[in-house]
Protein backbone atom coordinates (compact mmCIF):
# COMPACT_ATOMS: atom_id res chain seq x y z
CA UNK A 1 0.00 0.00 0.00
CA UNK A 2 2.42 2.60 0.72
CA UNK A 3 5.76 1.92 -1.09
CA UNK A 4 7.29 4.96 0.37
CA UNK A 5 10.86 4.69 2.26
CA UNK A 6 11.25 6.83 4.99
CA UNK A 7 13.80 8.99 3.59
CA UNK A 8 11.26 9.76 0.70
CA UNK A 9 8.40 11.01 2.98
CA UNK A 10 10.96 13.50 4.28
CA UNK A 11 12.06 14.68 1.57
CA UNK A 12 8.51 14.99 0.13
CA UNK A 13 7.65 16.36 3.16
CA UNK A 14 10.27 19.52 3.40
CA UNK A 15 9.79 19.86 -0.20
CA UNK A 16 6.15 20.69 0.32
CA UNK A 17 6.13 22.68 3.23
CA UNK A 18 8.92 24.94 0.93
CA UNK A 19 6.29 25.02 -1.85
CA UNK A 20 3.40 25.76 0.09
CA UNK A 21 4.84 28.27 1.72
CA UNK A 22 6.08 30.35 -1.42
CA UNK A 23 3.02 29.06 -3.54
CA UNK A 24 0.97 30.86 -0.88
CA UNK A 25 3.23 33.68 -0.97
CA UNK A 26 2.86 34.02 -4.63
CA UNK A 27 -0.64 34.70 -4.48
CA UNK A 28 -0.85 37.00 -1.41
CA UNK A 29 2.34 38.87 -3.33
CA UNK A 30 0.47 38.90 -6.72
CA UNK A 31 -2.77 40.39 -5.14
CA UNK A 32 -1.15 42.83 -3.64
CA UNK A 33 1.23 44.04 -6.47
CA UNK A 34 -2.31 44.21 -8.52
CA UNK A 35 -4.19 46.27 -5.31
CA UNK A 36 -6.34 43.50 -2.97
CA UNK A 37 -4.49 44.19 0.30
CA UNK A 38 -6.91 41.85 2.00
CA UNK A 39 -4.53 38.68 1.89
CA UNK A 40 -1.81 41.28 3.45
CA UNK A 41 -4.34 41.97 6.12
CA UNK A 42 -5.34 38.38 6.55
CA UNK A 43 -1.51 37.75 7.55
CA UNK A 44 -0.91 35.74 4.43
CA UNK A 45 1.86 37.98 2.53
CA UNK A 46 4.68 35.88 3.93
CA UNK A 47 6.56 33.05 3.74
CA UNK A 48 5.68 30.79 6.61
CA UNK A 49 4.63 27.48 5.71
CA UNK A 50 2.14 27.25 8.33
CA UNK A 51 0.27 29.96 7.56
CA UNK A 52 -0.47 28.60 3.99
CA UNK A 53 -0.18 24.86 4.27
CA UNK A 54 -3.74 22.46 4.19
CA UNK A 55 -3.27 19.38 6.35
CA UNK A 56 -5.36 17.04 4.45
CA UNK A 57 -3.17 18.44 0.95
CA UNK A 58 -0.27 18.47 2.78
CA UNK A 59 -0.50 14.40 3.48
CA UNK A 60 -2.16 13.77 0.47
CA UNK A 61 1.08 15.05 -1.28
CA UNK A 62 3.27 13.36 0.34
CA UNK A 63 1.24 10.35 -0.61
CA UNK A 64 0.06 10.91 -3.91
CA UNK A 65 2.19 14.54 -5.05
CA UNK A 66 -1.30 15.87 -5.26
CA UNK A 67 -1.02 19.11 -2.58
CA UNK A 68 -2.70 22.35 -2.30
CA UNK A 69 -2.58 25.28 0.12
CA UNK A 70 -5.53 26.53 2.36
CA UNK A 71 -7.80 29.18 -0.37
CA UNK A 72 -7.02 32.64 0.83
CA UNK A 73 -9.96 35.54 0.14
CA UNK A 74 -8.83 37.56 -2.65
CA UNK A 75 -11.60 39.86 -3.73
CA UNK A 76 -11.44 40.98 -7.10
CA UNK A 77 -13.17 44.53 -6.28
CA UNK A 78 -9.87 45.51 -5.01
CA UNK A 79 -7.78 44.82 -7.77
CA UNK A 80 -6.74 47.19 -10.40
CA UNK A 81 -7.78 45.01 -13.28
CA UNK A 82 -11.00 42.90 -11.67
CA UNK A 83 -11.74 39.35 -12.58
CA UNK A 84 -9.35 39.33 -14.24
CA UNK A 85 -6.65 39.70 -11.87
CA UNK A 86 -7.46 36.67 -10.08
CA UNK A 87 -6.52 34.54 -13.33
CA UNK A 88 -3.27 36.60 -13.63
CA UNK A 89 -3.10 35.88 -9.49
CA UNK A 90 -3.77 32.24 -10.15
CA UNK A 91 -1.65 31.72 -12.79
CA UNK A 92 1.65 33.84 -11.76
CA UNK A 93 1.30 31.35 -8.43
CA UNK A 94 1.46 28.28 -10.51
CA UNK A 95 4.23 29.33 -13.67
CA UNK A 96 6.30 30.81 -9.93
CA UNK A 97 5.92 27.62 -8.53
CA UNK A 98 6.91 25.69 -11.68
CA UNK A 99 9.57 27.64 -11.98
CA UNK A 100 10.69 26.63 -8.54
CA UNK A 101 10.62 22.87 -10.05
CA UNK A 102 13.22 24.37 -12.71
CA UNK A 103 15.62 26.03 -10.05
CA UNK A 104 15.74 23.20 -8.50
CA UNK A 105 16.25 20.85 -11.58
CA UNK A 106 19.47 23.87 -12.52
CA UNK A 107 20.80 23.62 -9.03
CA UNK A 108 21.71 19.39 -9.72
CA UNK A 109 25.18 20.23 -11.83
CA UNK A 110 26.34 22.52 -8.99
CA UNK A 111 25.56 20.22 -6.19
CA UNK A 112 27.55 17.62 -7.61
CA UNK A 113 30.50 19.18 -6.14
CA UNK A 114 29.08 19.48 -2.53
CA UNK A 115 30.74 17.56 0.52
CA UNK A 116 31.21 13.88 0.08
CA UNK A 117 29.90 11.69 -2.20
CA UNK A 118 27.33 10.63 0.32
CA UNK A 119 26.10 14.28 0.31
CA UNK A 120 26.07 15.24 -2.75
CA UNK A 121 23.53 12.34 -4.03
CA UNK A 122 21.52 13.24 -1.17
CA UNK A 123 21.39 16.40 -2.30
CA UNK A 124 20.64 15.09 -5.81
CA UNK A 125 17.83 12.99 -4.97
CA UNK A 126 16.26 16.07 -2.78
CA UNK A 127 16.45 18.49 -5.87
CA UNK A 128 14.74 15.88 -8.41
CA UNK A 129 12.31 15.19 -5.76
CA UNK A 130 11.27 18.81 -4.98
CA UNK A 131 11.45 19.15 -8.61
CA UNK A 132 9.31 16.63 -8.98
CA UNK A 133 6.90 17.51 -6.19
CA UNK A 134 6.74 21.42 -7.68
CA UNK A 135 5.66 20.60 -10.99
CA UNK A 136 3.27 18.02 -9.44
CA UNK A 137 1.65 20.90 -7.34
CA UNK A 138 1.39 22.83 -9.98
CA UNK A 139 -0.42 20.79 -12.62
CA UNK A 140 -2.93 19.73 -10.14
CA UNK A 141 -3.31 23.21 -9.05
CA UNK A 142 -4.63 24.12 -12.35
CA UNK A 143 -8.83 22.45 -11.39
CA UNK A 144 -10.91 25.72 -11.70
CA UNK A 145 -12.25 24.23 -8.35
CA UNK A 146 -11.82 25.20 -4.63
CA UNK A 147 -9.12 24.20 -2.83
CA UNK A 148 -7.14 24.36 -5.80
CA UNK A 149 -5.30 27.88 -6.91
CA UNK A 150 -7.54 27.20 -10.15
CA UNK A 151 -10.38 28.15 -8.10
CA UNK A 152 -9.61 31.60 -9.03
CA UNK A 153 -10.11 31.08 -11.99
CA UNK A 154 -13.53 29.79 -11.54
CA UNK A 155 -14.17 32.58 -9.28
CA UNK A 156 -13.27 35.19 -12.12
CA UNK A 157 -15.63 33.19 -14.60
CA UNK A 158 -18.60 31.96 -12.63
CA UNK A 159 -18.24 33.99 -9.28
CA UNK A 160 -22.13 32.23 -8.11
CA UNK A 161 -20.45 29.01 -8.70
CA UNK A 162 -17.11 29.83 -6.79
CA UNK A 163 -19.51 31.14 -3.88
CA UNK A 164 -21.60 28.09 -3.75
CA UNK A 165 -18.22 25.39 -3.50
CA UNK A 166 -15.94 27.33 -1.18
CA UNK A 167 -19.05 26.66 1.14
CA UNK A 168 -18.29 23.10 1.03
CA UNK A 169 -14.27 23.57 0.14
CA UNK A 170 -13.96 21.12 3.43
CA UNK A 171 -15.58 18.81 2.29
CA UNK A 172 -14.25 19.07 -1.70
CA UNK A 173 -10.65 18.81 -0.04
CA UNK A 174 -11.82 15.53 1.87
CA UNK A 175 -13.24 14.11 -1.13
CA UNK A 176 -10.44 15.22 -3.28
CA UNK A 177 -8.03 13.50 -0.79
CA UNK A 178 -9.85 10.07 -1.17
CA UNK A 179 -9.96 10.32 -5.26
CA UNK A 180 -6.09 10.91 -5.21
CA UNK A 181 -5.18 8.57 -2.87
CA UNK A 182 -7.45 5.92 -3.91
CA UNK A 183 -6.28 7.03 -8.03
CA UNK A 184 -2.75 6.94 -6.86
CA UNK A 185 -0.53 4.91 -9.65
CA UNK A 186 -3.68 4.61 -11.67
CA UNK A 187 -5.86 7.44 -13.03
CA UNK A 188 -4.02 9.90 -11.07
CA UNK A 189 -1.12 8.91 -12.53
CA UNK A 190 -2.33 7.94 -16.29
CA UNK A 191 -3.55 11.46 -16.41
CA UNK A 192 -0.92 14.12 -14.81
CA UNK A 193 2.42 12.39 -15.88
CA UNK A 194 2.08 13.46 -19.75
CA UNK A 195 1.12 16.63 -18.19
CA UNK A 196 4.19 16.69 -16.09
CA UNK A 197 6.39 15.26 -18.66
CA UNK A 198 5.19 17.87 -20.99
CA UNK A 199 5.88 20.70 -18.82
CA UNK A 200 8.27 19.84 -15.85
CA UNK A 201 12.11 20.15 -16.26
CA UNK A 202 14.04 17.12 -17.18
Amino acid sequence: MFDLSFIQIVMRAISLLIIMALHGYFIALIARLLGERGPEYDGKLTINPFTHMSLIGFLVGIYARAAWVKPMAVDPAEMRMGRLGLVICALGALAGTLALGYIAFALLAPVGNIGTVSVSAQLNVFLRIFANMATWFAVVNLLPIPPMTGGYVLQAIVPAAHRWLIQYVTYIAVALAVLFILTRGAGLENLIMPIVRAIGPG
